[in-house]
Parts: C-alpha cells; structure tokens; sequence
C-alpha cells in the first residue's frame, strides 16, 4: 500500500515583483519599459500576481482594469503602513496544518 500525500503545491501561484523588468530606484535601468510590456510579459512568463510598482496606474479603475485583462492579483509583499488592528496570531503559530486544506 503507497501512502500518496496531498500535493500541497496544487493551489501555488506565482508572483513577481515589477523590478524584474524596470527599477523604481534606479529609472535608467528599464526606464523605456511601460506598464503594459511589463504586465503582459510577466503574463506570458506564467506569473499570476505581482507587487505594485512606480509606472502602475494610480487610477484603481484602469489599475484593476488592466490586471483582470491578464487574470492577475496584486501581491502585498511588503507594506510601509502600520497596522491599525494586530494579526490575529503571530506567523510563528500559523501550522502546515493551516495551509494544506
């Protein structure tokens, strides 16, 4: 009898963070690449979700406009802002447990 685990990796999407095509900090490197060429390519590559970034529309409308044009999610990978409310619990109590269901 083959004891099979549930392949917990089945719901996994990935995500990239804009940098890899244009730098926010550093506007000489990838300056000429718009929004779109990035989004589209990151698309194309297989990523689901990406970080915001400077040349993103501020306007939410076309932001979001333009990411349900490639079926993509914003990715909250690191927040400047403080929290008003605590997390429920710490991370170091989140179990596998948890994240396989």
């Amino acid at each position: 009898l083959v004891h099979r685990r549930k392949n917990v990796f089945n719901n996994v999407k990935l995500g990239i963070a804009p940098i890899g095509w244009t730098n926010d900090d550093m506007p000489q490197l990838g300056g000429e690449l718009t929004f779109e060429q990035m989004i589209s390519e990151a698309a194309l590559a297989g990523f689901q979700g990406t970080e915001i970034g400077g040349k993103f529309p501020t306007d939410p409308v076309v932001l979001n406009r333009a990411l349900n044009l490639f079926s993509f999610a914003l990715i909250p990978a690191t927040s400047p802002l403080q929290r008003k409310t605590p997390l429920p619990r710490p991370v170091s109590s989140v179990r596998e447990s948890d994240m396989c269901t």
